[in-house]
């Protein structure tokens, strides 16, 4: 009797079991990320943004309920309970972008939540996981700043010209790093530790012995002034019962450049110094803090220079051994002096830290001479060279990086401009030796090595270090072109994630420049996850804005410089992330900023019409051969006055999103007074064309069009002639900027000339991306291949690809798709097969098509809580998932969540 009731246990439960996947694949919460991030330990925010995915396998599915509930303790969320919130079940089919109401959490706190969805049949998935605070007011920081060297005696914000002139860093702390450590003494045991910390220009903070977390170049760069942003991290499992050493190792960074850098591009802001505040926990429920105070000890470190340009000098001979583990013997080392504020504000860096996120082996060695060999990575990238090394002490390795070579093989450093790019690793003598940098990266695809004789070089690898966005979209096509285009743009974006979207790597710059920057926000936000990302950048650009209103043309940036056609730059990054993320906070985070600067514009403007500026649309092919076109800086005049309505048309819609109703009414009408001014000025009606030279024709005729400012009378006549002059007076080719190329494929984009773009896409010769790409893997800065060979801002065509060719659209009444359009673009020749995915805010989009002929099948997923319009070419005959479709002339087809294999004889 028990062997058969045994029996009915076992297949009640497997039946039991088999009801509970298969109601999981019906309807289960994937995931649920606090701030964008899953399960963070650095929230900032009293009020944090939460989100969950909704997966399903089946068609047609939607929530209709929703419950957030927080608590500090996990217990309480079985029973329901929660002593922090609950939003109770509410009526909503709002699966992201919920934000708890009022400032309910406290600084430095772990809390549990609980989200629950339920979708129209009433299934119900719950998903639990945890967040942890970081610091929300100033007077938590107990800690001061401390260094090895006194305060510089100058501020570089303050400083006359003169007294800049007359600085003379201090040659030891200008070129060494700095060691500061402390031990502590832990009786107890600890339930829980959390360190808080930070160095300028950038630290690797150790315990015991060990460095803590695998960020590299931390902390991202700021204007040190504006904000200084500091880490957070999970020790409990570093420390030990008894002695434990804190260790902090301190570079330049941008903080503490070189002389020689020391103006625009990289100002001095004071010597390095670091930050720290270690928060106990005992399990007997006491409670302790170590901070960094007069307490420690600092000594002067291995690298014996280091700088963002030029590299790093690092003397083995020099390491003093065991400095970061207890028991380590420090009489010889000197006392911390106290260092000042740099910032009143101190933030947590929300954003991902830098890593090294690939390692790349050679493809081939070149020998040049005895003890010097060249390195083919094989792909251009960002970070340095690990290498492994046999020698006696004092032996010297020099290692340069350069991203060409000349004809003999060795380094073309050319477009390396004044940056040295070299790192030195001097031996110390033991059995082996592996180095790589800290505190300096470069933009390389060739690695020369050059050693003293005796040494032996073992191994070497490239380390690709960018910061750790993930990836979040895929896309291949059977044109061997857009796949080469495509896999540049992914590689070079890579690259110009390093703490904000620098405009190269590789050269005596690696700014935020502000037009490189957001004519690529669209792409990288389809090909990364960026949320986070482009938040940090938009912060720097707010902390920039000054007292009038002006807007940088880099960010951050020591003073600004407002140029139009650059400082407009936030505005289309504010609306690409609300577009892609659908969060109204956003909006109103920067709203304050875009207002000011639109009523800064206006207020310089004259009778609405704003004077060229320093850079126009840059990257035009004119300007490869200024010498022989006749290119001019700043031109076409027409583009600051069109950004100027570029960025009123932005506000106007962020308010409408924001329903600030008044607000909406004026800058609707300021538009139509800048349009009246802008084609009064610009517009020739006997040639329906804007006045401007003739190799900016393209951009002049192409923006206005994008941007709605051509009169509606002349629309249809305008695009016509700038299509004419693209197809056959250029013959097929684009002949613009970075901005041109921009906005003149999204504007043929959204009035169904794709076959505009994807000629100019295919075309052959120059310009064009085949020319570009000859020999490159990632973008060159110009159409001809010249300067920067790792400059990402061609590579905006990318997100077209997406939009276009596998056709996956946002819909600008119902951001962050919410809903979506998927309107592919099928070409008459040469593209037979497109797939693309995006991991959207929803959940995964995917939008693939194989031609066969005249019959195409197109595969559509539409992530679960989500619908879709699908918007067809002119077809004879259609099935959806099998079944014929009566209606042959029926273009927009509306489809919810799902699975979807559409046939259709075109």
């Amino acid at each position: 009797m028990r062997k058969v009731l045994g029996g009915v246990v076992i297949v009640f439960s497997l039946l039991l079991n088999s009801m509970l996947i298969k109601a999981n694949e019906e309807w289960k919460i994937s995931k649920v990320t606090i701030d964008y991030v899953e399960a963070p330990i650095n929230v900032m925010n009293r009020h944090p943004n939460i989100t969950w995915v909704i997966v399903s396998k089946l068609n047609d599915q939607r929530q209709t309920h929703y419950r957030v509930q927080i608590s500090t303790k996990k217990e309480l969320l079985t029973k329901n309970s929660p002593d922090v919130w609950s939003s109770g079940k509410i009526k909503s089919a709002q699966s992201t972008n919920i934000y708890p109401e009022g400032n309910i959490l406290k600084s430095n706190t772990d809390y549990w939540v609980k989200v629950t969805s339920w979708n129209q049949d009433g299934r119900e998935s719950t998903f639990n996981t945890q967040f942890s605070t970081a610091y929300f007011e100033p007077k938590v920081w107990q800690a001061m700043w401390i260094g090895y060297r006194s305060e510089a005696p100058y501020n570089a914000e303050t400083a006359t010209s003169e007294e800049k002139t007359a600085f003379k860093p201090d040659s030891i702390i200008a070129n060494r790093s700095q060691y500061l450590r402390k031990e502590i003494d832990l009786k107890k045991n600890v339930r829980r530790a959390r360190v808080f910390v930070t160095g300028l220009g950038f630290y690797e903070l150790n315990i015991n012995g060990e460095k803590i977390g695998d960020h590299v170049l931390a902390p991202a760069k700021t204007r040190y002034t504006d904000r200084v942003l500091y880490e957070v991290f999970d020790v409990r499992e570093k420390l030990v019962s008894g002695k434990n050493a804190l260790g902090i190792h301190l570079g330049n960074g941008w903080y503490n450049p070189a002389k020689k850098y020391q103006d625009w591009r990289m100002p001095f802001w004071g010597y390095p110094r670091a930050l720290m505040q270690l928060e106990l926990e005992y399990e007997d429920g006491t409670n302790e803090t170590i901070k960094t105070d007069m307490s420690w000890r600092a000594a002067l470190g291995p690298i014996i220079a280091n700088d963002i340009y030029d590299g790093e000098s690092y003397d083995a001979r020099l390491e003093l051994r065991g400095w970061d583990l207890p028991g380590y013997t420090d009489a010889s080392w000197k006392n911390v002096v106290p260092m000042s504020k740099p910032a009143e504000n101190l933030m947590v860096q929300v954003m991902s830290p830098e890593r090294v996120m690939q390692t790349f082996d050679p493809l081939n060695v070149y020998k040049i001479n005895a003890t010097q060999n060249v390195y083919d990575l094989g792909q251009n990238i960002t970070g340095w060279a690990k290498i492994k090394v046999k020698g006696e002490a004092g032996a010297k390795v020099t290692i340069r990086y350069a991203e060409d070579l000349k004809a003999d093989q060795t380094l073309d450093v050319k477009s390396n401009r004044a940056a040295k790019n070299t790192d030195i690793y001097i031996l110390n003598g033991s059995t082996e030796e592996i180095y790589e940098p800290r505190f300096t990266y470069h933009g390389f695809q060739y690695i020369e090595v050059t050693v003293a004789v005796n040494v032996q070089v073992l191994d070497i690898q490239g380390q690709f270090v960018y910061t750790s966005v993930a990836n979040s979209g895929t896309l291949i096509t059977d044109n061997p072109l857009i796949n080469k285009i495509h896999d540049a743009t992914v590689l070079s974006q890579k690259g110009a994630f390093q703490g904000l979207p620098v405009d190269c790597p590789q050269r005596d710059e690696r700014l935020g420049w502000m037009t490189d920057g957001y004519v690529t926000a669209d792409e990288a936000m389809l090909n990364f996850n960026t949320a986070n990302f482009y938040a940090k950048w938009l912060d720097d650009v707010k902390f920039a804005q000054n007292e009038e209103g002006a807007l940088p043309h880099i960010a951050p940036t020591f003073s600004v410089s407002e140029n139009t056609n650059w400082s407009c730059g936030s505005f289309p990054v504010i609306w690409d992330h609300y577009s892609n993320h659908g969060d109204k906070q956003v909006l109103k985070n920067y709203y304050p900023m875009m207002k000011s600067y639109v009523e800064y514009l206006e207020k310089n403007a004259n009778n609405y019409i704003l004077k060229a500026d320093k850079y126009g649309d840059w990257g035009n092919p004119a300007q490869d051969d200024k010498g022989k076109s006749g290119w001019v800086r700043g031109f076409p005049k027409l583009s600051t006055t069109a950004m100027f309505y570029f960025c009123a048309d932005i506000l106007s819609k962020s308010a409408e999103a924001l329903r600030k109703i008044e607000d909406v009414k004026k800058y609707n009408a300021l538009k139509l007074k800048i349009r009246a001014a802008f084609n009064g000025t610009y517009f020739d009606e006997s040639t329906l064309t804007y006045k401007g030279e003739d190799y900016h024709f393209q951009y002049s005729q192409g923006i206005p069009l994008f941007l709605g400012l051509t009169p509606d009378v002349h629309r249809d006549d305008a695009l016509a002639n700038l299509v004419n002059d693209i197809l056959k007076k250029r013959e097929g080719h684009i002949y613009a900027g970075i901005q041109g190329l921009k906005y003149i494929y999204e504007m043929l984009m959204a009035t169904d000339r794709n076959d505009v773009v994807y000629q100019f896409v295919n075309a052959k010769g120059y310009p064009g991306f085949d020319e570009m790409l000859k020999g490159r893997n990632t973008f060159p800065e110009w159409w001809n291949g010249s300067g920067s060979h790792n400059h990402v801002m061609f590579g905006s065509i990318d997100a077209w690809f997406y939009r276009s060719l596998a056709g996956i659209r946002t819909n600008v009444d119902a951001p962050g798709y919410e809903e979506i359009i998927i309107k592919p673009f099928f070409p008459s020749i040469g593209l037979n097969e497109v797939s693309a995915k995006i991991e959207t805010i929803k959940g995964e989009v995917t939008s693939s098509w194989a031609r066969d002929g005249s019959e195409v099948t197109l595969k559509i997923s539409i992530p679960a809580n989500s619908s879709a319009s699908v918007v067809l070419p002119f077809y004879k005959e259609i099935k959806i998932n099998g079944v014929k479709m009566s209606n042959n002339s029926q273009k927009a087809l509306n489809i919810n969540s799902g699975n979807y294999t559409i046939n259709l004889k075109i």
